[in-house]
């Protein structure tokens, strides 16, 4: 079984190396450059597992998974970015999110991440 992820970062080449790794480890991949762009893509799209970025531009991250929440789409989500501490204090309260990684951060924690969630 495929499964499908969106990785929602944006900075075009984080975009481009997590499709790139995450399709040659046989996901179905969809990218979003921003908040906006990812809620669309979620509402047109059923995930396994959404990798987002904090620091998403025009609706955050956290934002985000408020919406999310209040919209009881419970997708598990890991969650990049760059300041560890205040990510995890402001992602605590989501049940969804099940895992944090500070930017930068190695590809192999990344995917061990998503590997364990949707497993």
């Amino acid at each position: 079984m495929k499964y499908n992820i969106l990785v929602a970062d944006e900075q075009t080449q984080m975009r481009h190396l997590l499709g790139a790794i995450f399709t040659q480890q046989g996901y179905n991949v969809k990218t979003a450059k921003s908040g906006k762009e990812a809620l669309e893509t979620i509402y047109d799209n059923e995930f396994d597992i959404l990798v987002l970025n904090h620091e998403l531009p025009v609706i955050n991250g956290i934002q985000l998974i408020n919406w999310l929440e209040e919209n009881e789409i419970n997708t598990p989500i890991v969650m990049m970015g760059s300041i560890l501490e205040a990510t995890e204090q402001r992602t605590n309260r989501f049940p969804a999110v099940k895992s944090v990684l500070n930017k930068p951060f190695k590809v192999q924690d990344l995917t061990d991440s998503v590997k364990s969630v949707i497993q």
